[in-house]
């Protein structure tokens, strides 16, 4: 009778244990191991006040508004009080456009705002000798959940990796309001470029995605500039000059013999800025376009660019992508487990999960394999860029082209 009974409790026990790792599974599923079960490191730098945020976003909003209409042909930064870093730095014309687009995709949504600005003020730093220079910096904003019940935009803060915690605390904490959010200091990381291009030079990749113009139905495919190689002849955008870190890693090409283009394709609408910044606080899933690959992502965060590992920053508006599952602490430290984007997913266009129209999510442009992050440059951003350069290298004129992925 006892033995029946010790059975009957470890029964009972094991099934409870099996109930609770099912539940503790799936509350894992779309939220980090490390977000839930490890305390998330405090913030470094608060402003004095929640309403700082909006005055800040606001006097960044003002500053941008100069920018908007037409390209500057020198670099806008905004300069916090206190500093003089003499005459700004000329730009090409390549460079003046992706600054122009980027305030353009930024300039409704205060977060955003505030996240460029962020960059802004690690950019001055370097320039006046407190920092050294790129790549030892990365950037992001980062939803908080546990501040789901106040303001809006308190629910935000910006994530700076910096291997010098203390060092960058100190600088950045006499400039709490002027930031506007809540700033978090943690480690830097880097990503690895995930560039099919035949000619000597080029680099594994995807081509993703073509655009179409509407009345002569000319068409341009849409991939990475890293993966074309140094003699190609067919891109109509700016290539990017060596160890440059502009223009942006965006090239348009006329249709050739190096990618496939015959595959069927499917219209998509090109998410703005702030609709992949709610996604992202609602986790929304994303995959790859084509059906060739079933993987699929998270929606982490925004980014306003990415280091790679070559010691370059690229500054671009960008989102980050996790891979599902649970983000075991050893596997991060040993650079296993499932990945979303892998070598040679450069180029590939991804889209939102679960809408009722097909929402063009980014363009894949590398990933960091330890901490199993992609990253995506941001479709409307790229959509723009693709314009312009449409624009000026034909004789087409027009409203923004089709978009459409292959599938």
């Amino acid at each position: 009778m006892i033995s029946f009974l010790n059975s009957q409790v470890v029964t009972a026990v094991s099934l409870v244990l099996l109930y609770a790792i099912v539940l503790l599974s799936l509350w894992l599923r779309r939220d980090s191991l490390i977000d839930k079960l490890v305390l998330t490191p405090a913030d470094d730098v608060t402003p004095s006040s929640p309403k700082q945020a909006t005055i800040s976003a606001n006097e960044r909003a003002e500053f941008i508004s100069a920018y908007l209409d037409e390209p500057v042909w020198r670099r806008a930064l905004e300069i916090p009080p206190g500093f003089d870093i003499g005459k700004a730095d000329e730009l090409s014309e390549a460079e003046a456009v992706s600054q122009q687009l980027r305030f353009q995709c930024y300039r409704s949504s205060a977060p955003l705002l505030l996240m460029d600005r962020a960059v802004d003020l690690l950019e001055v730093f370097s320039r006046v000798g407190f920092l050294p220079r790129w790549p030892i910096f990365s950037v992001h904003l980062e939803y908080d959940r546990q501040r789901r019940s106040e303001e809006r935009l308190s629910r935000w803060r910006i994530v700076i990796g910096y291997p010098d915690r203390d060092r960058l605390r100190a600088l950045l904490q006499p400039f709490n309001d002027w930031l506007g959010l809540r700033i978090a200091i943690r480690a830097p990381h880097s990503i690895k470029l995930q560039g099919q291009c035949r000619e000597p030079g080029g680099g594994p990749g995807q081509c993703g995605g073509r655009m179409r113009t509407a009345g002569d139905a000319s068409e341009y495919l849409v991939t990475c500039e890293h993966v074309l190689a140094p003699g190609c002849q067919s891109t109509i955008s700016p290539r990017i000059p060596p160890g440059a870190t502009s223009p942006p890693d965006i090239a348009v090409i006329r249709p050739n013999a190096c990618f496939q283009t015959d595959r069927q394709s499917s219209p998509v609408l090109p998410a703005s800025s702030e609709d992949l910044l709610q996604a992202s606080a609602r986790r929304e899933s994303v995959a790859f376009a084509s059906r060739a690959s079933i993987r699929r992502g998270l929606l982490r965060s925004p980014a306003p660019g990415y280091a790679t590992k070559d010691g370059r920053f690229w500054r671009v508006p960008c989102v980050r992508i996790e891979a599902p599952g649970i983000r075991w602490p050893l596997k991060r430290l040993l650079g296993i487990g499932q990945r979303f984007s892998r070598a040679g997913d450069s180029g590939s266009w991804i889209v939102l999960v679960g809408r009722d129209e097909s929402i063009w999510a980014g363009m894949v442009v590398g990933a960091d394999d330890i901490a199993r992050e992609s990253y995506a440059i941001e479709p409307d951003f790229v959509a723009r860029y693709c314009r312009v350069w449409i624009e000026r290298q034909t004789s087409w004129s027009g409203t923004m082209p089709a978009c459409e992925a292959f599938v």
